[in-house]
């Protein structure tokens, strides 16, 4: 897992100047002569591109303070808020240390055209009265269940837990971020939201860092952040959204906890994926930039992409190890009898093809053989291809030779379903398909398996 971490409270100074027009000095080679000339002035090169204007107002702190209302300020923060002191005073350094982060992955925020330092200002509210009668909550504000930002300002309601309330505030400083220039991902409320859960799903550490962009793997440490567990009610008995589907989700869906979900999955499949990582960071850097989003466009149109997503989202649980489990696509070829040499299916990675093309209608018997390792701790837990029955995954035995079928055909729906295949097997296939191989674990306990199965197919005929 590809992830930040960020000390706190440590602040990091603002690097203010980030995109310029593009500009040459020449310097001639000719001989020097006794003739003096006077050189012309230097010209400045004014940027391109601006943030948003700083627009925040400027408030009266001790009558905040009368009403109950705290002021808290760090270099990228200021917060107001009705918590206990306690509560509230490690805010603002956990919102320095994102900043840092956002500057890392989406590179550092133009400046605005009064040259003037980024910082937010924060409104947290456990009780909403105080902070209408003070006119901290803007007539104009649509109202809002969980949070609202506009401009380098953000509105929140306090959360049932800690963990949700950083949570929420990461989220509305994404925004605030990644809306600081006006750029064509806007219309994009998968990604503009997506991106924001991703943040803001965090992790603090005990050397006192931050992770940031993480995938949760004890649901107990994450309270209130149910977004696997949507997907994952979803999935129980229909397919998982379709990339397109997330992709075009309408403004109008956000007002569904779901939404927030599917757009965090794809985000998180995006980012952390060790093929399209690289890239989907790059697209979105340059877009948040002010740049156009035709890179972002060109990787979500992929053509094998979207069945990427869909193995990923019905797989997804806690603790997804997406680094192990993210398939390496290998369209195959057609399976003959006798085919020689066996396919090595490896213990400790998720779904691998198999390199064979099963035909419609064709019979194909297949056997495996090998040991290999489930666990190393307390002891070695050795497995074969019919799996050990003392421990089971998605109602099979840990370390069963499943198979899943890839279609040929691009626009097949396809079925997500598993074979059961173990040591022996014979099957058929409806359509033409690549198969795929796996043995059957956990997907957040692949990283202490070790060792293959060897798999051979031949025509049944």
């Amino acid at each position: 897992m590809r992830s930040f971490r960020h000390a706190m409270p440590r602040l990091v100074p603002f690097l203010s100047l980030v995109i310029f027009c593009a500009s040459t000095t020449s310097i001639s080679s000719a001989p020097p002569t006794t003739t003096r000339t006077k050189k012309p002035p230097s010209k400045s090169v004014a940027p391109s591109i601006f943030r948003q204007s700083d627009r925040r107002p400027r408030h009266d702190d001790q009558r905040l303070a009368k009403l109950g209302i705290g002021r808290y300020e760090s270099q990228r923060l200021i917060l107001y808020t009705d918590l206990p002191a306690k509560e509230a005073q490690p805010l603002p350094a956990l919102l320095d240390a994102a900043y840092s982060a956002w500057e890392e992955y989406f590179g550092p925020l133009p400046p605005d055209r009064e040259r003037s330092e980024y910082q937010l200002t924060g409104y947290l509210m456990v009780d909403q009265a105080p902070f209408r009668e003070a006119g901290l909550l803007p007539d104009d504000l649509p109202n809002f269940d969980h949070g609202r930002h506009r401009g380098q300002e953000f509105w929140l309601n306090d959360q049932p837990s800690v963990y949700y309330r950083e949570h929420l505030l990461l989220h509305e400083g994404t925004h605030c971020y990644t809306t600081s220039v006006e750029h064509g991902l806007l219309p994009r409320v998968w990604y503009i939201e997506g991106i924001a859960e991703h943040f803001g799903t965090h992790r603090r550490l005990s050397d006192g860092t931050t992770e940031f962009r993480i995938l949760p793997d004890v649901r107990a440490d994450f309270p209130n952040l149910g977004r696997i567990k949507l997907i994952e009610e979803y999935t129980a008995d229909r397919p998982p959204l379709s990339l397109k589907t997330v992709s075009e989700l309408p403004s109008v869906r956000f007002s569904q906890p779901d939404a927030y979900a599917w757009s965090w999955g794809l985000c998180h499949f995006l980012d952390q994926h060790p093929r399209h990582g690289e890239r989907f960071q790059k697209a979105t850097r340059v877009v948040v930039a002010g740049g156009a989003d035709d890179e972002l466009r060109r990787l979500l149109s992929e053509p094998d992409l979207a069945r990427e997503w869909e193995w990923f989202s019905a797989d997804l649980c806690h603790g997804y190890d997406l680094s192990r489990a993210a398939i390496d696509v290998r369209h195959g070829e057609s399976a003959k009898a006798g085919s020689g040499e066996p396919v090595k299916v490896t213990a400790d990675r998720g779904w691998q093809s198999s390199g064979w093309l099963l035909k419609a209608g064709e019979r194909y018997r297949l056997k495996a053989k090998g040991r290999f390792l489930l666990a190393k701790e307390p002891k070695p837990w050795v497995s074969e291809p019919a799996g050990v029955s003392i421990r089971y995954h998605a109602g099979l035995p840990l370390g069963r030779l499943v198979g899943r079928l890839w279609p040929k055909d691009a626009h097949s729906k396809g079925s997500l379903k598993v074979l059961d295949l173990g040591s022996t097997a014979e099957i058929s296939v409806e359509e033409d398909a690549t198969l795929y191989l796996r043995l059957n674990d956990a997907w957040n306990e692949l990283a202490d398996n070790e060792g293959t199965a060897d798999v051979w197919v031949e025509d049944s005929r």
